[in-house]
C-alpha cells in the first residue's frame, strides 16, 4: 500500500469549480463542520484555513465567463428533475483523465484533443455506465451510442447535453483547457502551503495500526484483499471518499482511493457519549432516500449497483448517501472483488436508539412500557 502526499491538480481544479458553481463554498462548509464537531474545532479550523486561503486566491485570480462556468460545471438533473446525479459536462469529459497524473495542463489537453470519435464515445459510455441498468459494449457505433444514451434514466434536457458533449467534444476540451489550466497552475504554485497537512495525512494516529487498519479506520472498508493499493489526498474534496475499483481482481490494476484530508478527523469517535454526536446521527437519517437505503441493507450486505437500480438513482448518489451513514457509524461496507457491499451496523443502530431513549425518555430501551 502506498499513501501518497502528492495532490492531483486537475482533480482539485474540478472540485474547486464544482463548489463555486453549485454553491458548496469552502467557508460555509468550514462553519458547518466546526459547528457539527465542536470538540475538534481547532483541528478542523487549522486544516481548513489553508484550503479557504487557496479558494479565495483562486476566486480572486480567475475571472472566467460565469455563463460558461455554469454550462460546464452545473450538475445534471436526475430522474425526478430536481435531484442532481452528481456530475456535469466537465466531469464526464474528464471522467477518466481526472484520475491520471500529468506534468502539465498542456500535456493533458493536447492528449485529449487527439482522441478519435470512437474513443470519445467509449469514454462517455464509461462515465455514464453506472447510471443505467443496461451495460453497453466497450466500443459503440454512433447509433449504439444514441441508443445507450436514450436508455439512461435522465430527463430529456440531460440527454441533450450528453449528445451535445459528444458533438462538440474537441471544442469543449479546448475551452476547458483555458478554464482549468490557470487554476491548475495556481494550485501547483501554492502546493507548499499544504505540506504540514499532507505530512499528517500519511501518518496513522495510532502507531500500533498498520496501513490497512489505518485506512479501514477512516473509510470503514476492508481492503486487505488488495495487494496493490494507492491512496491520494484531496484538498478541495476535504470531506469526500472516492474508490476507483479495478475492473479485474487479478492484481494487474491497483485499487485507487482518493481521500479527503479531513476524513481522518471526521471518522474519529468521541470518547464520551454527547448530544452533538447523537445529533449528527439524527441528521444523517434526515433524508428519505437515505433512510430507505438503510432499511434496504438491514438484513444482508447489498451491492451498491443493486441499490442504484432499486432506487433509480446513480451509483454516485448511492455512495454519497452511504458515505453519510458510514461516517455516522450506522453502515459498514466491504469489498468483494471489484464490488462494494453495504450493510447496516446493527450494533450501532441499537446503541443509537438506546441513546435516544436515554435522552428523550430517561430510560433504557428495554424498560420502555409496551403501551407508551
Amino acid at each position: 500500500m502506498l499513501i501518497n502526499k502528492k495532490i492531483n491538480p486537475l482533480l482539485e481544479a474540478l472540485q474547486y469549480f464544482n463548489r463555486r458553481v453549485n454553491g458548496t463554498s469552502v467557508s460555509d462548509t468550514m462553519l458547518r463542520l466546526e459547528s457539527a464537531y465542536p470538540e475538534r474545532f481547532q483541528e478542523i479550523h487549522s486544516m481548513m484555513v489553508p484550503i479557504l486561503e487557496l479558494d479565495n486566491l483562486l476566486s480572486a485570480e480567475l475571472v472566467p465567463d460565469i455563463d460558461r462556468l455554469n454550462f460546464f460545471f452545473k450538475q445534471f438533473e436526475g430522474i425526478n428533475g430536481a435531484d442532481s446525479i452528481g456530475t456535469s459536462t466537465a466531469s464526464i469529459i474528464l471522467f477518466e483523465e481526472a484520475y491520471k497524473n500529468f506534468d502539465t495542463a498542456d500535456e493533458l489537453f493536447e492528449r485529449m484533443s487527439r482522441f478519435s470519435p470512437a474513443e470519445i464515445r467509449s469514454k462517455l459510455r464509461t462515465a455514464f455506465g453506472n447510471y443505467t441498468t443496461v451495460q453497453p459494449k466497450a466500443e459503440l457505433s454512433l447509433e449504439e451510442f444514441w441508443d445507450f444514451t436514450e436508455s439512461c434514466p435522465f430527463p430529456d434536457e440531460t440527454k441533450w447535453r450528453i449528445f451535445d458533449t459528444y458533438r462538440h467534444y474537441y471544442e469543449y476540451v479546448s475551452e476547458l483547457s483555458h478554464i482549468l489550466g490557470p487554476a491548475m497552475e495556481i494550485i501547483i504554485d501554492h502546493y507548499d502551503r499544504f505540506n504540514d497537512i499532507l505530512d499528517g495525512f500519511v501518518e496513522p494516529n495510532d502507531g500500533s495500526l498498520d496501513n490497512y487498519e489505518y485506512v479501514r479506520s477512516i473509510i470503514s472498508v476492508d481492503i486487505t484483499a488488495y495487494e496493490n493499493v494507492l491512496i491520494y489526498p484531496t484538498i478541495m474534496g476535504f470531506n469526500s471518499i472516492l474508490l476507483l475499483i479495478p475492473d479485474y481482481d487479478d492484481g494487474s490494476e491497483p485499487l485507487i482511493i482518493y481521500l479527503g484530508i479531513l476524513m481522518k478527523n471526521l471518522r474519529q469517535e468521541s470518547v464520551s457519549i454527547d448530544i452533538e454526536s447523537l445529533i449528527r446521527q439524527i441528521k444523517s437519517l434526515g433524508d428519505q432516500s437515505r433512510l430507505e437505503m438503510l432499511c434496504s441493507v438491514k438484513d444482508k450486505p447489498t451491492y451498491g449497483q443493486d441499490l442504484s437500480n432499486k432506487f433509480s438513482v446513480s451509483s454516485t448518489t448511492v455512495y454519497h448517501h452511504m458515505n453519510k451513514l458510514i461516517v455516522a457509524g450506522l453502515v459498514d461496507s466491504t469489498l468483494d472483488g471489484n464490488k462494494v457491499y453495504f450493510t447496516m451496523n446493527r450494533t450501532n443502530v441499537v446503541t443509537f436508539i438506546s441513546r435516544l431513549c436515554a435522552v428523550l425518555l430517561d430510560c433504557d430501551i428495554k424498560d420502555i412500557p409496551p403501551n407508551l
